[in-house]
C-alpha cells in the first residue's frame, strides 16, 4: 500500500486538474479516408468513436484522464475512455471490446507486476498485435524502461509525471496514428485475400446461369450488404429505338426471379440505364442503394445494384469495384468459351455432314467416270471431234469433283480429330520416286523436268506411307501447274540430325508475299493462275499440313514473283508422340 501511496502523491504533485485543463488543447484533426468494415478488425475504424482504455488501480489518474480524453477528437470522432481499476478487469474488458486501439496500462496494481502480466495477455493469448500498448507508471524503478522496452511488446513507455495534458494529447495523437495504420494494412490484406479467394470460382468454366448467380452471391457476401440485389446483363442495343436490351439474370431478396414485381424492376433498371449513360434518371434510386457497372475495356457488359448497403465505405466500394472489374473479365472469357463450345459443335455437325455428304457422292461419281471412260474408249472411232470434246469435258469435271470430294472427306477426317496414322519403317526414298512416278506423265506433257537428289545411305523413316505420298503428289502436281512448260522442278532429300528435309523447287511464277498466308487456308486461292488452265480444290496444301502435323513436323514455303517457289517439309525420323 505504500507503493501505491507514494504514487497518488506523484500525481497530486506533478499533475494537477487545473494543469490539465489549462493545457489539454481541443484540436480537431485531418479526415480520415473510410476504411474497410471487417466486424473485429475494423469496428473501430467504422464505430462514432476511438476506444482508449485505461488501466489504473488509482481513480484520480482516471479522472484526470478522463477530463483531458473528454474533448480531444481523432479524424473527426471523439475518443471514448474504457476503465479498469485492474488487469483482471481489463482482461474482461478486451473481451467484450476487440476494437480498443489504445490502452494505457500501469505496472503496479493488484500484483506488482500486473500491467506486465495483462501486456502478455493481449499479446499473447488475444493475439492482438494492432492494439497500441503505452506503460504509464508512477514507479519507473519497479519496471525499469529499458528492460520493459526489452521483454515486453509495447510501443510506448512513460513516466506518470511526464504526461502533462499536452504530452498525454500527443502521446495518444501517435498512438491513434499508428493503430489507424496497422488496421488499414490488415484491411487492404483482408480485402485482397477475399478477392484472391473469389477468382478461381469466378474464372471456372461453368454454366452462364450458375456463373451469374455466383457472381451476385459473392458481391453480396464481399462486406455483408445488399439484400435486395439484381445482377443484369446488356445484351445489346437495338438499332432502331437506340435502347440497350437489359435482361435480369439473378436477383435476391425483392428482386429474387421469383418474386419480383415487373414495374418495381422496370423502374430500377430504367434509372440504372440512364444513370450508366450518364443522364439524371426520372425516378432516383433509393438512398443506400449502390450501382456497380461491370466494365470491360471501355465496354459495359451490365451491372451489379445492391440495396440496404448501411455503413459501406469508400474502401468497401473500392474493393467491390475491384471484384466487379474481375466479374467483368471472367463473364468476358465465359462468352468466349460458350461461343468457342457453340462453334466446335457447329464445325462437329459441319464436318459430320461433310464426311456423309461425300462419302455418299464419291460412289456415284467414280461410276460416271468410269462410264466416260469407256465412252471414249468406244466411240474414239465413231464421234466427231466436237462429240468426243464434250466427253472428255465431263471426264476433267467428274475427275475435278471426285478429288474435291475426296479432299472434303480428308478435311473432315481431321477436323474431326479422325486422322490416324498408319506407321511404319520404311524407305521415304522409294516413295517419292513413286510420286514422281505418277506425276510424269503431267509434267512430261509440259516438258517439265522432274529431278531427285538425295544421299545414298538416307535412312529409313518410320511414317504413315500411304499419307506422306499424299503429301507428295500434292506438292508435286501443284509445282507442274504453276511452272512454265520446259523448266526444272527440283526435288532434294536430306537428314538433319533426327529429322528429313525434304523440298520441292519450282522455276514458275512465285507467289506474292502478301497471298503466302492464303496457302494453307481451306478453299483460299493466290492470284497466281497455272500456266495450263489446270483446276484446283484449294484443299490440298491444308490437307499436307494437318499431315505433316500429325507426323510432328512442319511445312512452309519460301516464293519469289517471277523466280518460283520452294516448298518444304520437315519432319523427325520416328514421331516423338506415337500414334
Amino acid at each position: 500500500m505504500k507503493l501505491i501511496r507514494d504514487k497518488k502523491k506523484i500525481v497530486k504533485s506533478e499533475v494537477s486538474e487545473q494543469q490539465v485543463i489549462e493545457k489539454g488543447p481541443v484540436m480537431p484533426w485531418k479526415h480520415l479516408k473510410s476504411l474497410e468494415k471487417q466486424s473485429d478488425i475494423t469496428s473501430a475504424m467504422c464505430s462514432s468513436s476511438w476506444k482508449i482504455l485505461l488501466v489504473d488501480d488509482e481513480p484520480e489518474i482516471h479522472a484526470v484522464t478522463k477530463l483531458v480524453v473528454g474533448d480531444l477528437t481523432f479524424e473527426a470522432k471523439p475518443l471514448q475512455l474504457l476503465n479498469a481499476m485492474s488487469g483482471k478487469e481489463a482482461q474482461k474488458i478486451l473481451q467484450q471490446e476487440p476494437d480498443i486501439a489504445v490502452a494505457l496500462i500501469d505496472v503496479v496494481m493488484e500484483t506488482e507486476n500486473a500491467g506486465l502480466q495483462l501486456i502478455s495477455y493481449i499479446r499473447n493469448e488475444l493475439n492482438n498485435q494492432r492494439i497500441r500498448l503505452i506503460i504509464r507508471t508512477g514507479q519507473p524503478g519497479v519496471a525499469p524502461e529499458r528492460q520493459i522496452m526489452d521483454h515486453y511488446d509495447i510501443d510506448d513507455y512513460k513516466d506518470k509525471t511526464e504526461l502533462t495534458a499536452e504530452r498525454l494529447y500527443t502521446t495518444l495523437r501517435t498512438a491513434l496514428k499508428a493503430y489507424r495504420d496497422l488496421t488499414t494494412i490488415d484491411i487492404n490484406r483482408q480485402g485482397l485475400e477475399k478477392i484472391l479467394t473469389s477468382a478461381p470460382n469466378l474464372y471456372r468454366i461453368q454454366p452462364m446461369e450458375q456463373f451469374l448467380e455466383g457472381v451476385l452471391t459473392q458481391m453480396t457476401s464481399f462486406c455483408h450488404i445488399g439484400e435486395h440485389s439484381v445482377i443484369a446483363m446488356i445484351e445489346g442495343t437495338s438499332e432502331e429505338t437506340e435502347k440497350s436490351n437489359i435482361v435480369i439474370q439473378a436477383g435476391t431478396g425483392k428482386f429474387s426471379l421469383r418474386k419480383t414485381n415487373d414495374c418495381q424492376a422496370d423502374s430500377m433498371i430504367k434509372s440504372c440505364e440512364r444513370i450508366l449513360q450518364g443522364k439524371k434518371p426520372q425516378n432516383p434510386l433509393p438512398e443506400k442503394s449502390l450501382l456497380l457497372p461491370m466494365t470491360l475495356y471501355d465496354q459495359i457488359l451490365g451491372f451489379i445494384y445492391l440495396e440496404d448497403v448501411n455503413f459501406l465505405t469508400e474502401h468497401d466500394q473500392y474493393l467491390l469495384q475491384v471484384m466487379v472489374t474481375q466479374c467483368a473479365a471472367a463473364l468476358k472469357n465465359l462468352r468466349l468459351y460458350t461461343h468457342l463450345e457453340e462453334a466446335n459443335r457447329q464445325n462437329e455437325r459441319k464436318n459430320e455432314f461433310l464426311g456423309m455428304a461425300a462419302h455418299d457422292l464419291r460412289s456415284p461419281l467414280g461410276v460416271i467416270l468410269s462410264y466416260v471412260e469407256i465412252l471414249q474408249e468406244e466411240t474414239v472411232n465413231i464421234l466427231n471431234k466436237e462429240h468426243l470434246d464434250y466427253l472428255e469435258q465431263i471426264q476433267k469435271a467428274s475427275q475435278f469433283t471426285l478429288n474435291l470430294v475426296s479432299n472434303l472427306l480428308d478435311v473432315a477426317k481431321i477436323e474431326s480429330g479422325n486422322l490416324r496414322l498408319e506407321l511404319e519403317q520404311i524407305s521415304l526414298i522409294s516413295i517419292i520416286t513413286e510420286a514422281i512416278s505418277l506425276n510424269h506423265f503431267l509434267a512430261e506433257s509440259k516438258h517439265i523436268l522432274l529431278s531427285l537428289d538425295y544421299e545414298e545411305n538416307t535412312p529409313h523413316a518410320i511414317i504413315d506411307a500411304f499419307k506422306i505420298q499424299q503429301v507428295m503428289n500434292n506438292l508435286l502436281s501443284n509445282a507442274i501447274k504453276f511452272s512454265y512448260p520446259q523448266t526444272k522442278i527440283q526435288i532434294n532429300v536430306a537428314q538433319q540430325e533426327n529429322n528429313i528435309l525434304i523440298s520441292v523447287a519450282d522455276e514458275g511464277q512465285g507467289i506474292p508475299p502478301s497471298e503466302l498466308d492464303k496457302l494453307f487456308k481451306p478453299f483460299t486461292m493466290t492470284s497466281v493462275k497455272s500456266t495450263a488452265g489446270e483446276v484446283s480444290t484449294g484443299l490440298g496444301l491444308l490437307i499436307c499440313q494437318q499431315i505433316i502435323n500429325a507426323h510432328h513436323g512442319k511445312i512452309w514455303v519460301n516464293s519469289q514473283v517471277g523466280i518460283g517457289s520452294t516448298f518444304y517439309v520437315l519432319f523427325p525420323l520416328s514421331p516423338t508422340n506415337g500414334e
